[in-house]
């Protein structure tokens, strides 16, 4: 993930997921979302719907590409 959108990135999305999800129970797509609007945010991708594809094709798919 850092090598495709950056540290900055990843930086604001563990964050912000940090922050809004402290002491609560959490799915995959959370953290995806998280990460994905610090994307934005930051100006790594246009859209989040961008990392969030990305991370269904990535994550969620067995084999190699």
């Amino acid at each position: 993930m850092i090598f495709f959108y950056g540290r900055e990135t990843l930086k604001e999305g563990l964050k912000t997921y940090f922050d809004k999800y402290s002491f609560k129970n959490t799915v995959l797509s959370d953290f995806v979302t998280e990460l994905a609007n610090a994307a934005v945010k930051v100006g790594a991708v246009e859209s989040a719907a961008d990392m969030i594809n990305w991370s269904e094709s990535w994550l969620k798919t067995a084999g190699c590409a």
